[in-house]
């Protein structure tokens, strides 16, 4: 078992494609946690806040932030940071190397928003694996 202090404030992930951190979105369940259901249950109805409701410099830092972690853990292809944001601090909860494609996702929204269409963000990942680095 692993034992967390709680804490409270704002569900935000961020997304970083290939380094490049391209936008955090903010998840607001309509359950007490951001739970199994919250995450993975249409049902649930969590709402998808695109773009992350926070200041410009807030959200500036948070991508800021993913594009660091992202390069001390070296990671490569596609990554989602999970974060808290509480009393204007963010805190990192995890760096998912292997974030999702389902309808519900995270990063496939993001990308969205950005204008990377679903087909187009699999395209890359495709690519970027068949990469000899």
């Amino acid at each position: 078992m692993i034992f967390e202090t709680f804490i409270p404030g704002k569900e935000i992930q961020a997304a970083v494609i290939g380094g490049k951190a391209i936008g955090a979105i903010e998840l607001r369940p309509r359950r007490p946690f951001y739970d199994y259901d919250a995450k993975y249950k249409k049902s649930s109805k969590t709402l998808h806040v695109m773009p992350a409701e926070i200041s410009s410099s807030k959200y500036k830092e948070v991508l800021n932030i993913s594009k660091k972690a992202n390069k001390v853990l070296k990671c490569k292809g596609i990554v989602r940071c999970d974060f808290r944001f509480y009393k204007e601090k963010f805190f990192l909860l995890e760096v998912n190397t292997q974030p999702g494609l389902t309808s519900l996702s995270l990063v496939p929204e993001i990308a969205r928003y950005t204008k990377i269409p679903f087909t187009k963000l699999v395209k890359w990942m495709v690519e970027d694996a068949s990469l000899n680095r």
